[in-house]
């Protein structure tokens, strides 16, 4: 294992080895200062996975990125605060400043790309691409939503079970499920139908 922080005085970075973890890379202050057993994790900015204590295959790329995440295996955060919430996932893929910002529930086969996107979403399941696509989602509720386009499902809180294609479609819906929009703008009659 590598590990490269600057010196919190200013003073030129130091370098140094995680005697008892294989195969990880840490650039960037307060990165791996509680991992013990992690295996080939590639950490990279200010606090990105600074609680992690165990786990393996982890990419953090970014400030805070993947902060909370103290173990399991295999997750992707790239961006400012992407995944900083997450604790105990796998599998999961959070790429974009702000996204997935669940506050750290059991989450897996999720993958949300843009600005914000999924919000607060504790839930499995939602494939989520777009700027501030879902970003009003929160808690368990928000279940197997698919989620494409700019501000796409921006409205949902803890609709579950729908799909929704296109800029702004389904933005309207909050708690409704098995809903299905598909263009630009389009929309049930009302949140909950």
């Amino acid at each position: 294992s590598f590990l490269l922080q600057p010196n919190s005085d200013g003073s030129a970075p130091t370098t140094g080895t995680l005697s008892t973890a294989t195969g990880n890379i840490g650039i960037g202050k307060d990165v791996f200062t509680a991992l013990t057993t992690g295996d080939y994790n590639v950490v990279i900015g200010y606090e990105a996975g600074v609680a992690m204590t165990g786990g393996q295959d982890h990419i953090l790329i970014g400030n805070n990125a993947g902060n909370a995440m103290v173990g399991n295996s295999k997750n992707i955060c790239i961006g400012k605060e992407a995944g900083q919430a997450l604790t105990e996932n796998a599998g999961i893929i959070a790429i974009g400043a702000g996204s997935m910002q669940g506050t750290g529930g059991v989450i897996y086969s999720t993958v949300m790309i843009g600005l914000d996107a999924g919000g607060a979403c504790d839930a499995n399941s939602n494939p989520i691409v777009g700027n501030k696509a879902g970003d009003a989602m929160d808690g368990t509720a928000c279940t197997s939503n698919t989620l494409i386009g700019d501000q796409a499902g921006g409205a949902i809180t803890t609709g579950h079970s729908s799909t929704f294609v296109g800029a702004n479609a389904g933005d309207v819906m909050t708690t409704g499920y098995q809903n299905a929009c598909i263009g630009k703008l389009s929309d049930p009659t009302a949140s909950g139908a």
